[in-house]
């Protein structure tokens, strides 16, 4: 339907094809048809914020683009999973599953709106190591963090045989960075681990 759309996505997939001789004509076979799924659209009377379809329109032209460049396997999206486990709680989703339960009303980005008084425990970090990691492994022994807020105590999975027993903390390490640490409250010797940091 949008030639220009098209054209851009064939220059960004042909762009790092080596051709064996110049090429003059591209074929494109369609094996299914969806139907045109047409939307009246929104006046911007009363607001600059652009309507609904044209960000989803935004949005996917993003996503074609990034895909075409990178390779479909990696572009992902975030998606929130009902899990304690902050190694758990986000999953790595396919983007057209999350634009398409934005569009109803399921979006895993939605956020709840926290009162300013709420304290600085209650945020996590979007930036997790794939491991927790020992604290002295990443900084020098001889430092320790210093804790800022907490602790957020999170004691689950006991079900599952994965179970997890810590005490986590907003602490301020050696670098200036904010880092999310944690002690295990199971276990003789409560060493820091670190398995995230703010942006």
């Amino acid at each position: 339907q949008e030639i220009g759309h098209w054209q851009r996505l064939l220059e960004l997939d042909l762009e790092p094809v080596d051709f064996a001789a110049p090429t003059i004509l591209i074929e494109l076979t369609v094996s299914a048809f969806e139907p045109l799924r047409a939307r009246n659209g929104a006046l911007p009377l009363s607001s600059d914020r652009p309507s609904e379809d044209v960000q989803a329109a935004a949005t996917q032209l993003l996503l074609s683009r990034l895909r075409a460049r990178l390779g479909r396997e990696s572009v992902k999206a975030l998606r929130l999973h009902a899990d304690h486990r902050p190694e758990r709680a986000m999953q790595l989703s396919d983007p057209e599953w999350v634009t398409a339960a934005s569009r109803v009303g399921l979006s895993p980005w939605r956020e709840l709106a926290l009162p300013e008084s709420a304290p600085l425990i209650l945020q996590r970090p979007l930036w997790l190591l794939r491991e927790p990691k020992p604290f002295s492994e990443l900084f020098s022994e001889t430092k320790q963090p210093v804790l800022c807020h907490g602790p957020e105590r999170i004691e689950t999975g006991w079900w599952d045989g994965a179970e997890v027993c810590r005490d986590y903390y907003m602490a301020r390490v050696v670098d200036g960075r904010r880092a999310w640490v944690f002690r295990e409250r199971t276990g003789t010797a409560p060493h820091w681990y670190v398995h995230g940091f703010f942006g």
